[in-house]
């Protein structure tokens, strides 16, 4: 583990706290102690494979479940987002130059990272296209099924509607302002902060680039309108929040569906009445 670099990427590219930072690094040693070295992990296949091992107990033996101590689930999603957030460091790495990252001082390991067809695990491109065209052999299906458990059991650990992704960000604001979900039925608004604030809250996972529509907005009768946009990783991109009056001269009149949308350009992103909290919801999210 490339453990200065991913401790500097974490706070000055990702934004976390030093105590999430410090908590990711004691979870990745733990991981290269008892799965592997994550850099190996991320040069095979981008850590498909040590993210498998980690896939959530079914009941069955398990062979990491009697090397954990507490709940074997949590654990195990605990430190699968180690593993994604180190894969995300890892490709952070492959496309950007480090000098600079730590301020000047000693890289301590910090190389870029190798071609992957170079790379000193075994593996190349070619095996990779392989093991692709080999997927059929129940890979797939084990990932689906590890992916509907994982759905299922967040669903269930959030214990209102079956959108995950909403309600997760609804979620998130209100743990951020210390506030309180309203019933899936309110108006207009998810979120009541204690000040009164009512909060509309829309979030995206971002596919193709940073520019998404958001859900259509029927009525304006909030007060402030929250929009949080996801990586495919898990990770947030960007959370900020906006006054509903400022938000709606952002917003586009689609008849068709009778209401309004907001598409997230530079012009949403860098307006004036937008508020980033992105780190702080990042810190929120981190602890959920």
């Amino acid at each position: 583990m490339k453990e200065a670099l991913f401790r500097a990427w974490s706070h000055t590219i990702h934004g976390l706290a030093d105590s999430t930072i410090s908590a990711r690094i004691s979870n990745c040693k733990w991981i290269e102690a008892n799965v592997g070295d994550l850099d190996v992990a991320f040069d095979c296949d981008r850590c498909v494979s040590m993210l498998a091992m980690l896939s959530r107990d079914d009941g069955n033996s398990y062979q990491l479940v009697h090397l954990i101590n507490g709940d074997a689930n949590t654990n195990l999603a605990t430190y699968r987002s180690s593993v994604n957030l180190y894969s995300k460091f890892r490709t952070w790495l492959l496309h950007n130059p480090v000098e600079g990252l730590l301020n000047g001082s000693s890289m301590g390991g910090g190389e870029p990272a190798a071609p992957l067809s170079e790379t000193s695990s075994g593996c190349s491109t070619h095996m990779l296209q392989q093991n692709a065209v080999q997927a059929g052999n129940g890979e797939i299906a084990a990932l689906w099924r590890a992916y509907s458990e994982a759905l299922n059991a967040l669903v269930g650990a959030l214990g209102r509607s079956s959108n995950a992704l909403g309600e997760i960000s609804e979620l998130l604001v209100a743990r951020v302002h210390d506030g309180a979900l309203l019933p899936a039925s309110s108006k207009s608004s998810d979120v009541i902060l204690q000040d009164g604030t009512r909060v509309q809250v829309k979030s995206r996972m971002l596919r193709q680039g940073t520019a998404t529509s958001l859900g259509i907005i029927r009525s304006w009768d909030f007060d402030l309108l929250a929009i949080l946009l996801f990586n495919p990783d898990g990770s947030l991109h960007f959370a900020g929040e906006i006054e509903a009056g400022e938000a709606h001269t952002l917003a586009k009149l689609n008849e068709r569906q009778n209401g309004w949308v907001i598409t997230t350009t530079n012009d949403v992103y860098h307006n004036p009445a937008m508020h980033d909290l992105t780190n702080q919801y990042r810190e929120a999210l981190d602890v959920l």
